[in-house]
């Protein structure tokens, strides 16, 4: 018997357990992994409206951050018109290995420019978060400081990778663990 709503859940009747996210819930399958997506938008923009996504990808195979960065930066070179890396800085975050991109993307006059934080979890199997601060070229640097504090601001909970009973962050309130 399928769940009801589900596309190819073979689960029959038995309880799921509840993931809690913000301002929802789901009931997901035991093995359900969380790969969440956050994007939260700062309204002062006007045409364009700043964001910051902040993603959450686990790997089962640990690879160094560096060759994962490599490979996204050649999947975005292929795809994106006009991309090119102005800044990589590697260091550490919260005792975790990280990377630091300053990039640009798009044609003449319509320019978007990103920040984009990826922090490893050295941990197995390997989770990674990549914090994506996004605005237009021309007005990327009135709004840096904003993204900065926020980017700063963020803390992995743990080296492991949450559980689908655990959301990734709880929005609202920062907790320093």
């Amino acid at each position: 018997m399928r769940c009801a709503g589900s596309l190819n859940c073979a689960c029959g009747n038995r309880p799921m357990p509840t993931y809690l996210g913000a301002g929802f819930a789901i009931d997901l399958p035991d093995d359900a992994i969380d790969v969440s997506v956050y994007a939260f938008a700062f309204p002062q923009g006007r045409p364009f409206t700043p964001t910051l996504v902040i993603r959450s990808e686990r790997h089962g195979t640990p690879r160094p951050l560096a060759d994962y960065v490599d490979g996204q930066v050649a999947l975005l070179k292929g795809a994106t018109p006009g991309f090119e890396v102005l800044r990589r800085r590697a260091g550490r975050w919260h005792d975790r290995a990280a990377l630091d991109l300053l990039v640009e993307s798009g044609e003449p006059g319509a320019r978007l420019r990103q920040r984009l934080v990826y922090v490893d979890s050295a941990g197995q199997p390997q989770h990674l978060w990549c914090l994506t601060a996004t605005d237009t070229a021309d007005s990327f640097e009135s709004n840096e400081a904003l993204f900065n504090r926020a980017i700063l601001s963020f803390v992995p909970r743990s080296a492991d990778p949450p559980t689908s009973r655990e959301s990734a962050f709880d929005l609202g309130q920062r907790q320093d663990q």
